[in-house]
């Protein structure tokens, strides 16, 4: 594996070792289909995949990342409670405050926090 050889980047490919593109899909949502595992190497066009240690400490980052949505969803109705409503309230405003905003926030932090994660602990192997 080229991983182990000083002064080889993490993200290059493991049969040519030139540097490529890893797709994020493939750090928050590894493959679980076999025609969805693999991805090709920019220089070399052949076919690599994310190993699966990286997979599950992508996902590991994804759970830490839900923390922080769901402190928003638990803290939520104390905010609204100071705030108060908007003078003008409506069934989307009521929707989007109540439902839309919790889980964008619990969606997206999930995303961002297996991304980084992912990249941190990235390694690559021929597929």
């Amino acid at each position: 594996m080229s991983q182990g050889i000083p002064g080889i980047a993490r993200n290059s490919c493991p049969l040519c070792g030139e540097l490529t593109g890893v797709p994020a899909a493939q750090l928050f949502r590894p493959g679980r289909t076999r025609q969805t595992r693999f991805f090709r190497c920019s220089a070399c066009n052949g076919r690599i995949r994310v190993a699966p240690s990286t997979a599950i400490a992508a996902t590991f980052g994804g759970l830490l990342g839900l923390v922080p949505g769901l402190y928003a969803l638990c803290r939520l109705p104390v905010w609204v409670d100071r705030i108060g409503w908007h003078p003008h309230p409506n069934t989307f405003g009521d929707f989007s405050l109540r439902f839309l905003l919790p889980m964008g926030t619990i969606f997206t932090g999930y995303v961002l926090a297996a991304i980084c994660l992912g990249r941190l602990m990235l390694q690559l192997e021929p597929a």
